[in-house]
């Protein structure tokens, strides 16, 4: 009789580990479906998310470029035009007000067809500054030019540093020497010069007292319409 009870004890626990283990398992099961469908989920809404943030991105990007290209639609349209950099990251001054040769840059531009429009695109600084009043660029195409008008450039977005923007066909510079705003302005046609097999000479150079920085110097330009033209620098000896 005591063996029968033992016998009937014994299953009594086998059956509630065995219903501990199912519930253990059961548990365990939920539980797994649970952080699989949170892990699932947050994937989702991450993707979600940076989906709506790139969307945003793009929206905001678009909107930059339309106010941009309404506000400065010359400076705008240069990305679409071809480029001629003639001059990078170029340290110019006038030590003493005088002129010294290694302080000045001179580039040779050979032409090959004709231009249908162009402009003169200038960047520079004084310690990663704007020029102030005190400091001009100056630039000569054939000996044609001066002191550039800051004050004519096309408008260009606000920078950290000088920008200036020209077209080629109404470059303003003052016309005597030294340097003074106050001078009488002239306006230099350089469109013309550029013809096919043409050689234009350009010299420019900060006028400055302290170290300055011609960071960039580039004609953008256009073809007459179903012409080839193409600008580029001659090598000098």
């Amino acid at each position: 009789m005591a063996k029968k009870i033992n016998k009937n004890k014994k299953g009594e626990v086998d059956k509630n580990r065995l219903s501990n283990l199912i519930y253990s398992i059961t548990f365990l099961l939920i539980a797994v479906i649970i952080t699989t469908f949170q892990v699932v989920t947050s994937l989702q809404d991450k993707k979600f998310k940076e989906e709506i943030s790139d969307s945003v991105a793009k929206k905001v990007e678009e909107t930059i470029k339309k106010e941009t290209s309404s506000e400065y639609p010359d400076y705008s349209s240069l990305g679409n035009l071809k480029r001629l950099n003639i001059i990078t990251n170029f340290t110019s001054w006038t030590p003493n007000s005088k002129l010294e040769e290694d302080k000045t840059k001179i580039i040779i531009v050979v032409d090959k067809g004709h231009l249908s429009k162009g402009y003169v695109y200038i960047k520079a600084s004084l310690d990663n500054n704007p020029l102030t009043r005190s400091e001009s660029v100056y630039l000569k195409m054939n000996n044609v030019g001066g002191h550039l008008v800051k004050s004519k450039s096309f408008p260009v977005p606000n920078s950290s540093v000088t920008e200036l923007l020209f077209p080629l066909d109404s470059v303003f510079f003052y016309s005597r020497l030294p340097y003074t705003e106050g001078s009488l302005q002239l306006t230099a046609n350089y469109l013309f010069m550029f013809v096919p097999n043409s050689r234009i000479r350009i010299d420019t150079f900060i006028s400055s007292l302290k170290p300055a920085v011609i960071q960039d110097v580039s004609i953008f330009y256009d073809c007459v319409t179903d012409e080839d033209c193409s600008l580029s620098l001659l090598e000098q000896k």
